[in-house]
């Protein structure tokens, strides 16, 4: 079975939102879904501050998750904050406002207060989770920050959204809307900039970047 991680919109102040006995409608809550990686966009959503951590009884088991929750408007605002510095960080690779645009209209008329990502699938691949979540959180702490030069900056987000074969190009961002046959690569890098939706993973909400 396929790790994933979830983008997840509640008006429930927490992390993992479908955790637990409280009502959750994947339908309407789930946003968008990524296998074995946090897509790039979705991280941009969050700074270091917005990180919480729960602890969680699932089958009798303890866990203790530390994952990123936001008001969804502040959110949508950081996004927009992010992108300048992400573009200038993947100089070379391709603009990412397109990609943006798409984003932000999947997130601004939801009827919910918060947005958070369910990422433990993603967490317990890692070799360390204590490595992983410090990568989580610098990521987060530099997101925006085009003041400050961190040399693994870019290393870090590539590592967290998979985008080890990015290099040289995004695909484009409408690439599932205007017609286009994406190669096997654009789909999977459009992915783990993006997430994917009810459209092409039958879980979740439709997203407005696949047709």
């Amino acid at each position: 079975m396929a790790n994933w991680a979830y983008l997840c919109a509640t008006d429930r102040e927490t992390i993992y939102p479908s955790f637990g006995d409280q009502p959750y409608d994947a339908s309407k809550q789930t946003i968008a879904s990524q296998t074995y990686s946090i897509p790039l966009l979705w991280l941009a959503l969050f700074r270091e501050s917005d990180l919480i951590q729960r602890t969680f009884t699932q089958e009798g088991k303890t866990l203790l998750a530390i994952a990123p929750r936001c008001d969804l408007r502040r959110a949508v605002g950081q996004l927009d904050a992010a992108i300048p510095y992400l573009e200038e960080l993947f100089y070379g690779y391709g603009k990412l406002d397109e990609y943006a645009q798409l984003f932000r209209s999947a997130l601004e008329n939801l009827p919910y207060q918060y947005v958070t990502i369910e990422l433990e699938e993603i967490a317990c691949m890692a070799k360390s989770r204590v490595e992983f979540e410090e990568i989580l959180r610098k990521s987060l702490a530099h997101m925006g920050n085009e003041d400050e030069f961190d040399p693994k900056a870019q290393w870090r987000l590539i590592y967290l959204a998979q985008l080890w074969d990015a290099h040289p190009r995004f695909p484009p961002a409408r690439m599932f809307l205007d017609g286009s046959k994406p190669s096997g690569r654009d789909c999977v890098i459009h992915g783990r900039i993006l997430g994917s939706g009810r459209n092409s993973t039958s879980q979740g909400r439709t997203v407005p970047w696949e047709s």
